[in-house]
Order: structure tokens, then C-alpha cells, then sequence
């Protein structure tokens, strides 16, 4: 004989209230074969399954999906809880001491990785600025990677490839340069000449000037906030002169300082000039190699494509040096780059995995001592637990008891961990020259 759907059956003995399901299954079982003989086997099925779920209600589920706590309860609970963390004070102490420095100590490792890996990501279009390097072999024979190329690449990336944008040169002085205002006469580091369009690529705040305008005359100058309140306090530097090695130079514009988490620094920026005997060899000389070249691509360029293209560039200008050409990603300089000739010094991506997996075993070794004294704990308050339970206490009960303590120590051990990173943070910044922030 045909019966209803076993699953149907199942599904509601499972989620209704044991009391009711009889009842419910028995109008349902009517409900069925009445339609069975009018309708079909079919259609009896369907309304079936569909009398299930619609005359399931809320206060029919069972226990178990029908929590017996309120708001008022939840809160009592934790009142609870708290009165029992501040009963037992040494083992509270205890616990709460190692979560606070593990959870202390896992935030600074996080918010040194995250420092880390935003290096250069403040400019615009950031994922689609890339520097050129390349590995050449010396006359060892051995293969060394460089950060340096031509000063030619530049010129002839913009005039070949249509897939780039934008290419500029650097080229750092790496001597002190005098430079001279009334009195105030300084050595400087950390100085640069660059073709005009270096801000067309790299973007940094202008406190005065504007990017179009800041490199196009051959005796501009472009400092940084720090080095006009050196020179000229709070006042304006936008068109005053400057002594610059042994030369009068006017500035152009000020901007911000480059932020800490650049793979490069500078303090002046000059335009990068071919020398006067001749005003063209910068933009074909490719036998010298000390200037770094940038270069902004085009959106949705395929970048393993025009590896290739650089390379065939390369060819084509028939460079004497034997070397094979790539580009680097601006914001992995940072932490995967360890060239010869490089501008700054680097990070490494292994230390940062190495903090990776420091912080993992700190955090492991603190939920296991976390564990092991609360076990302790309990051990210690059997007696407690014995006499709720003669009370009349569930074993539910005591176990959300439990957790509300573990809640409490845990919520407030992380809050005084947090709180604590932000009373150190700017010292921690100051010492290690970094920009950590929550």
C-alpha cells in the first residue's frame, strides 16, 4: 500500500516537539491518503512535503534548536563570570598576564608584516608602475642581477613599446652636495635628478608648486617639507634660490616628505640634464648603466609579453652588454628584490615569514597555557561545581558558566593588549624608525 514520503516523516520527527509529532503525523497521514484517492500519488506527495515545512513552528522545534536563554540570561551569565574572575585573583592574574602578551605580541608581529608589505603601495596606479633590471654576466662569467640600466632605455621604452605609459630615469648622487641659503649652509644626502616626468609615475603630496610644472626648467629645484622649515622655517620656498652645488637654483616646489614606506628617499630633486658638451647622450648612450628606470604600463598590459619585448629592444639597439632585461613590480621591491646597485636597503620577505611563523607558535603557546589553567581551574573548584549541581544546576549550565569566564578573560585580555601596543606604538616607531599604526 502507498505511504507517505519516509523523509518527510523523519524531517518532522526530527525538528517538531516529541509531544506534538503524533498528532501532527496522524492529520497529516489523513490529510494524504484523502488526497491520494482524489488526486494522485503525485499531487498527495507534494502537499505532503509542503504541509511539513509550512505547519513547522517556532515553539514546536526541540530543545536543542530552541535555546533556553534570553538577553537577561546571557547578561546574568556573564555578571556571573566576572565575579568569579575577580574572586579567584592569582588565577586570574596569571591567565591574564600570558594573554595579553601573547595577544601583544601577535598584534606588533601583524602590524609589522602589514608595514612591510605596504611599501610603495601610497602611489597611484601603484599595480601598474614596475622598475627595469637586469642580469648580467661579468667577466667571470658569473650571472649577477642589477638594478641599473642605460640611460637611453627611457626614451626608447616610449618611443618603441605602445604598451607603456610613462618611463622615467633616476639617478642618485651619492656624494654630499653644499648647498647654500644666506647663513645656512648644510651638506645634503639623499639627492636626485630625474626627467621632468618623474610625477607622472610616483605620487606625492604638493605643499607647493604643481607636479606638471616642477621639473621642467634645468635649474629647478623640488625639496621636501623638511628641508624647506631647515632653510626657510615656516615661510613659503616656492621661488626663492637656492646655493646648490656651487650653483643658483630656483625652487620649483615643495612636497611632503616621502613617506617611510618607500624603497626610496630623497630630500632634492633636480632635472636630469645631458651634459653641455653634448645634449642628446643621455638619450643614447647605451653603454653606461648607472640610472634606475621606472616605468608606469597601460591597463591590462600582459606583462610576460612585454618582458619579451623588452628584451627583443634590447636586441634591436644592439647593447654591447650582455646582459637579459625584466621588470619588478613596484610594490615587491620592497621585500623581494636584493639586486646589486640597489637604491636602499631592502627587506626580506623570509624574515617576514619566519615573524609568520613566530607569531603562530606564541599564539599556539598561549591558548595551550590558556588551556592548561583553566583546566586547573576546575580542578580547583570541583567542589563549586559539585554543590551547583546538587543545587540543581544542568551541565549546560556550568558549561556556559565556563565559557563566559573564558569570554571575559579573553575579551578583556585582548582590549588591555590593544590599548597597551597603542601606549608603545609611537616609541616603538621612533626607535625603529617605522610607521606602525592600529
Amino acid at each position: 500500500m502507498t505511504r507517505p514520503p519516509k523523509y518527510a516523516i523523519k524531517l518532522l520527527q526530527f525538528i517538531c516537539h516529541p509531544e506534538q509529532v503524533e498528532f501532527i503525523e496522524g492529520d497529516l497521514e489523513e490529510m494524504f491518503f484523502a488526497t491520494l484517492q482524489e488526486k494522485g500519488h503525485r499531487k498527495a506527495v507534494f502537499l505532503y512535503w509542503f504541509t511539513v515545512f509550512s505547519s513547522v513552528r517556532l515553539y514546536q522545534f526541540k530543545e536543542r534548536f530552541h535555546p533556553k536563554f534570553s538577553v537577561s540570561m546571557t547578561v546574568n551569565h556573564i555578571k556571573l563570570a566576572w565575579r568569579n574572575v575577580l574572586k579567584h585573583k592569582v588565577s586570574t592574574l596569571v591567565n591574564l598576564v600570558g594573554l595579553v602578551l601573547t595577544f601583544a605580541s601577535c598584534l606588533l608581529i601583524f602590524l609589522f608584516i602589514r608595514f612591510e608589505n605596504s611599501y610603495d603601495s601610497f602611489h597611484n596606479d601603484s599595480e601598474r608602475i614596475y622598475r627595469i633590471g637586469k642580469n648580467f654576466v661579468n667577466d667571470t662569467g658569473i650571472v649577477v642581477p642589477d638594478a641599473t640600466t642605460q640611460s637611453a632605455l627611457a626614451p626608447a621604452l616610449k618611443q618603441e613599446l605602445i604598451e607603456v605609459e610613462e618611463a622615467v630615469r633616476i639617478e642618485p648622487i651619492r656624494e654630499k652636495v653644499l648647498v647654500v641659503y644666506g647663513d645656512k649652509i648644510f651638506y645634503e644626502t639623499n639627492l636626485f635628478s630625474a626627467d621632468p616626468d618623474f610625477f607622472n609615475v610616483f605620487t606625492y603630496q604638493f605643499l607647493e608648486g604643481e607636479p606638471s610644472l616642477a621639473l621642467i626648467d634645468d635649474k629647478s629645484l623640488v625639496i621636501t617639507e623638511s628641508i624647506r622649515k631647515k632653510y626657510f622655517g615656516e615661510l613659503a620656498a616656492i621661488g626663492k634660490i637656492l646655493r646648490y652645488n656651487g650653483e643658483d637654483r630656483l625652487i620649483s616646489a615643495v612636497v611632503e616628505d616621502p613617506p617611510i614606506n618607500s624603497h626610496f628617499h630623497f630630500n632634492i630633486i633636480c632635472k636630469l640634464i645631458s651634459p653641455s658638451y653634448n645634449l642628446n647622450s643621455l638619450d643614447t648612450d647605451w653603454n653606461g648603466y648607472n640610472w634606475y628606470t621606472y616605468l608606469k604600463l597601460k591597463p591590462k598590459t600582459d606583462v610576460t609579453e612585454f618582458e619579451k619585448k623588452l628584451q627583443g629592444l634590447i636586441e634591436r639597439n644592439k647593447v654591447v652588454l650582455k646582459a637579459n632585461y625584466f621588470i619588478q613590480h613596484l610594490t615587491d621591491i620592497h621585500l623581494h628584490s636584493n639586486l646589486k646597485s640597489e637604491l636602499e636597503t631592502n627587506g626580506s620577505f623570509s624574515f617576514n615569514r619566519i615573524l609568520v611563523y613566530v607569531g603562530g607558535f606564541l599564539l599556539l603557546v598561549g591558548i595551550v597555557n590558556f588551556i592548561n589553567l583553566s583546566v586547573v581551574r576546575v580542578l580547583f573548584r570541583a567542589k563549586e561545581y559539585g554543590i551547583s549541581k546538587i543545587s540543581g544546576a544542568t551541565n549546560s549550565t556550568l558549561f556556559f558558566n565556563f565559557l563566559s569566564e573564558s569570554f571575559v578573560l579573553v575579551f578583556v585580555s585582548f582590549n588591555i593588549a590593544i590599548i597597551l601596543i597603542y601606549l608603545i606604538l609611537s616609541s616603538f616607531n621612533n626607535q625603529f624608525g617605522m610607521m606602525l599604526s592600529l
